[in-house]
């Protein structure tokens, strides 16, 4: 845990860091070493953690015919957003080069 602390204050730009996994430079350096990759991993990611949410009994999803639902939400009409989607292929959003210009190409 101290170590992923260590490496996300070192790099905090990385988001793999941040949401406390490392990435898969960083399992290559700790394999090459010797080290348990697991000690780079934030505790929240680890089996035991996970392993408590499924404990329990999961029930299956009932079939939807068994299911009651009320006349009021039976009555009702539901219809689309009344917002209009542009047509045709969005277009390109990036950003130029250092030194690119832009050019309109012309049909």
């Amino acid at each position: 845990m101290m170590m992923m602390l260590l490496l996300t204050l070192l790099f905090p730009s990385r988001p793999h860091f941040r949401l406390g996994l490392p990435c898969r430079h960083a399992i290559a350096a700790a394999s090459c070493r010797n080290m348990q990759y697991t000690m780079f991993v934030c505790k929240h990611h680890l089996k035991e953690r996970w392993a408590e949410t499924v404990r329990g009994i999961i029930l299956p999803v009932p079939d939807p015919k068994d299911v009651e639902v009320p006349a009021e939400i039976l009555t009702v009409d539901l219809y689309p957003p009344t917002t209009k989607r542009t047509k045709g292929r969005p277009g390109i959003k990036r950003k130029l080069s250092a030194g690119e210009i832009p050019i309109r190409l012309l049909c």
